[in-house]
């Protein structure tokens, strides 16, 4: 039986934007974002999650302030709050080729090309009756999701 509700549990993916504004809080969209995190819904991420928030947050924020930020993203995985899906060998190509053929229009730099294909991967994955909602506050990854066919939600800059 408990098997069947958290078969209904919406699902979402939460991208390395969405989990940079909750762990920042200065950024609007966090309460939309922390009110995922509360409710009944499995939140997932990429495997390659640790190193794009520790570069991303390196690159932006003094030392200090970055190392603060890496204890609450632990927290959320060992909490289970927030699942970590392995990152692992698949038709990773064949994703990057459907990409490519209109990301021109997205203007998207190779990593995030790899980072939308291992996306559509990880949704295919999770996806059991209900389709999985790809989350992100970068418009180009959501635009480009729609595209795709996936249901999507922008939180706002």
């Amino acid at each position: 039986m408990a098997h069947k509700a958290e078969e209904s549990k919406t699902m979402y993916f939460f991208d390395k934007s969405v989990l940079l504004k909750r762990y920042l809080m200065r950024e609007s969209g966090v309460r939309k974002i922390n009110e995922i995190f509360t409710s009944y819904s499995q939140v997932y991420t990429s495997g390659l999650i640790f190193g794009e928030v520790v570069s991303e947050l390196k690159r932006t924020l003094e030392n200090e302030k970055a190392e603060m930020i890496l204890p609450l993203l632990l927290g959320d995985v060992k909490s289970g709050r927030l699942k970590v899906l392995e990152t692992k060998p698949g038709p990773v190509q064949e994703e990057v080729n459907v990409i490519r053929e209109i990301q021109g229009k997205y203007a998207l730099k190779p990593l995030d090309v790899f980072q939308m294909a291992m996306t559509r991967l990880y949704l295919k994955e999770i996806q059991n009756e209900k389709a999985p909602v790809f989350v992100s506050s970068e418009k180009s990854h959501a635009d480009l999701m729609r595209e795709l066919g996936h249901q999507v939600l922008f939180i706002e800059e």
